[in-house]
C-alpha cells in the first residue's frame, strides 16, 4: 500500500516532466527569463519539488508519517 501523498506527488512529477517536454515544442509568445520560457521553468520547478518530496517521504519511517 502506498504511503499517503505518494500518488499525487508522482502525478505532479510525471505530468510536469511531460509538460516541460511539450513546452520545448511550442512556438507561441510567452514571458522569457534568462532565455528560458516561463512555463518551462515552472514545470521544471514543480517536477523537482515533487521529486524531492517523494524522496523525503520514502526515507521516513512509517511511524513518522
Amino acid at each position: 500500500k502506498p504511503r499517503p501523498g505518494t500518488v499525487i506527488l508522482m502525478y505532479l512529477a510525471l505530468s510536469s516532466i511531460v509538460r516541460a517536454g511539450t513546452e520545448l515544442l511550442r512556438i507561441d509568445r510567452v514571458p522569457i527569463i534568462s532565455d528560458i520560457r516561463l512555463p518551462l521553468l515552472v514545470s521544471l520547478f514543480i517536477a523537482l519539488t515533487a521529486t524531492i518530496l517523494l524522496i523525503t517521504l520514502r526515507r521516513r519511517k512509517p511511524s513518522e508519517i
